[in-house]
């Protein structure tokens, strides 16, 4: 089953193979994050405007709107938010720091 979703051959699958759609939103917004705040965990404090250490989806929609963050939010709060608690915390976000995005540069260029 694995080697029918290498659609490219490369001898591994990524996110992109699987769900397209989450790997868009989570890609965009990793991209956003390191070009406006030089890292994830970094728009993360920023987005967390009264330092609790946590997000609501209210609190997130408007502190990214508001620094200008223009993907998909709510696509992008139902990949982060796994549990579903409604409460997003900083080690729902913190894979995104160590994603090999040389990785998904290349794959995309396929």
């Amino acid at each position: 089953a694995w080697v029918a979703m290498d659609v490219h051959q490369l001898g591994y699958i990524t996110l992109r193979e699987i769900d397209e759609d989450a790997f868009d939103a989570l890609a965009s917004f990793r991209s956003w994050a390191y070009k406006k705040f030089g890292g994830v965990m970094l728009a993360f404090e920023a987005l967390d405007r009264d330092a609790s250490g946590g997000l609501t989806i209210r609190e997130f929609k408007k502190a990214a709107k508001d620094h200008g963050y223009r993907g998909d939010v709510m696509k992008l709060w139902a990949n982060l938010n796994c549990d579903g608690d409604g409460q997003l915390q900083p080690a729902e976000c913190s894979f995104l720091e160590d994603w090999e995005m040389d990785v998904v540069g290349r794959n995309a260029e396929l």
